[in-house]
């Protein structure tokens, strides 16, 4: 009887079993046949950003609705369910929509950047989260259903800036081509089209050569070479408490930083060149930042090779800096920056970075006093103060006159370059004070942009001060993510309230 009892149950289990497999084909039948196929007209040619909108938009809703099959085509036009095209009607707008009855999406933009704009907006529909070190994508098991939306955007800033900056380990100086990888594309989801790189003049970055000198060179931080900033160096990283199992070598650097001495412009040109490549892939603009005024950017060496009436003596006769008045001055500055264009191609706009008053140590130009002026310039200067009521003359001024110079001249040699270059010119520094002086002095289609050192953006009388220059050109204020005290520990910026509506005002 338990014989019999226990040969029941088991071909009860064996039939449970059965309906159990019969049921999970069937189930899975059903599911094969429900899933969605999505397919994705586009035009857009191979290896072009646009294209790389579509397989953005593809990779994600793959990811995110996994039972459902998407697919990008360029035919069949009539039976696809996405379109991802550039012909928008805000092309002159600087926008893009993303419009959808239900059953057919179209996804349109007036360019390249913004296409891939317009489809990160539409993937944050889906329940993306983006951020600059991670993202979020969610995971839905449900079938993909085409939404009924209708959204059109526009950007407040055409040119919306994401800046980095050499010499700090706990920055870019010591990422590799994947992790610079990782920041544009992340940077991009966030909607910045223009990538920004400061270099100090010891950066190995940029080196040319005039009369027979060559320009000397720094190295890229590491924990072993380019003590300064506030880099301290180690003899070996893996020796620090906790670090053993971080570090793989005793040199915690980017790779392009660990080669030899005499190939350090070599490959820090190579390594850069790949970033800048990848940043034009995902539609971002390259904007390089480089110093004009401090001891290493007017190498001494290539310098003192000019005629003394080609020179600018500052600082007792100590240091000399290139007349760009004086043709043999011309033709220096002409030189390097026709060499920093040539080594980098994919720069479409070259920022001139420099301080106000300064120190000999920091700022050669920040320093020169009056006397130091080229006569020319001092006649100049002071017949502008004689016709300008109110203008209240100091050292300051001399030296943001003479900054003025610098741009204006770097301006003409641009253009001069035209024939090989796009490349436009801004100049750039810390604060805010530089802007009233140089605004009156500078060419006014040269753009300023102003790093809030002191985060005082949010004060009434810097919004004063960049309303009332800024109609006359363009100010860009850059908002420090992680201010340089050499902590580098706690938060990082928080931003100011409405800020939409403080640009717009």
């Amino acid at each position: 009887m338990t014989t019999g009892s226990t040969h029941l149950h088991n071909n009860q289990d064996q039939k449970h079993f059965m309906k159990m497999i019969l049921l999970s084909i069937l189930v899975f039948l059903v599911s094969v046949v429900a899933a969605a196929d999505i397919k994705i007209y586009s035009t857009h040619k191979a290896g072009s950003t646009e294209n790389l909108a579509v397989t953005q938009l593809k990779e994600y809703l793959s990811r995110i609705y996994v039972n459902d099959q998407f697919s990008i085509t360029k035919t069949d036009s009539a039976r696809c369910n996405i379109y991802v095209s550039l012909t928008g009607p805000q092309k002159q707008l600087n926008g893009y929509q993303i419009k959808s009855d239900g059953k057919k999406i179209r996804i349109a933009a007036a360019d390249k950047t913004l296409l891939l704009c317009a489809v990160y907006d539409f993937l944050e529909q889906q329940g993306c989260y983006f951020q600059l070190s991670e993202e979020f994508v969610p995971v839905y098991t449900k079938k993909f259903v085409l939404p009924v939306l209708s959204i059109q955007n526009k950007a407040l800033a055409k040119k919306r800036i994401i800046f980095n900056w050499f010499n700090f380990l706990s920055g870019c100086s010591s990422w590799d081509l994947e992790d610079w990888k990782l920041y544009i594309r992340q940077a991009v989801k966030l909607k910045y089209n223009n990538l920004m790189v400061h270099a100090y003049g010891n950066n190995p970055m940029i080196e040319f050569s005039f009369n027979g000198q060559t320009k000397p060179i720094g190295f890229l931080a590491s924990t072993d070479k380019g003590r300064d900033w506030g880099t301290q160096h180690v003899s070996d990283v893996r020796t620090m408490p906790g670090a053993a199992d971080v570090f793989k070598s005793s040199v915690f650097s980017s790779e392009a930083a660990n080669v030899r001495a005499e190939n350090r412009h070599i490959a820090m040109k190579a390594f850069m060149n790949k970033v800048f490549d990848y940043a034009h892939l995902w539609g971002m603009k390259v904007m390089l930042a480089y110093d004009m005024d401090s001891k290493s950017v007017n190498p001494q060496n290539i310098i003192r090779t000019l005629a003394d009436s080609s020179c600018i003596f500052v600082g007792g006769g100590t240091y000399a800096l290139a007349n760009p008045d004086s043709p043999e001055g011309y033709a220096y500055y002409k030189t390097q920056l026709r060499k920093i264009l040539e080594d980098y191609p994919q720069v479409d706009e070259y920022v001139l970075w420099g301080r106000g008053e300064a120190s000999l140590y920091w700022s050669l130009w920040g320093s020169i006093k009056m006397e130091e002026l080229p006569r020319s310039w001092q006649r100049e200067y002071k017949q502008y103060v004689a016709a300008t009521p109110g203008f209240a003359d100091s050292s300051y001024n001399y030296s943001i006159f003479a900054w003025a110079k610098m741009a204006n001249t770097y301006q003409r040699i641009l253009k001069d370059l035209r024939r090989d270059t796009n490349t436009t010119l801004s100049v750039g520094s810390w604060k805010f004070d530089f802007i009233p002086i140089l605004n009156r002095f500078a060419n006014k289609d040269i753009t300023f942009i102003a790093l809030d050192f002191n985060i005082e953006f949010d004060r009434k009388p810097i919004q004063q001060l960049i309303f009332n220059n800024s109609q006359q050109r363009r100010i860009i204020p850059v908002f420090w993510a992680q201010h340089d005290d050499f902590a580098y520990i706690g938060r990082p910026y928080q931003p100011f309230q409405k800020l939409a509506s403080r640009f717009k005002s």
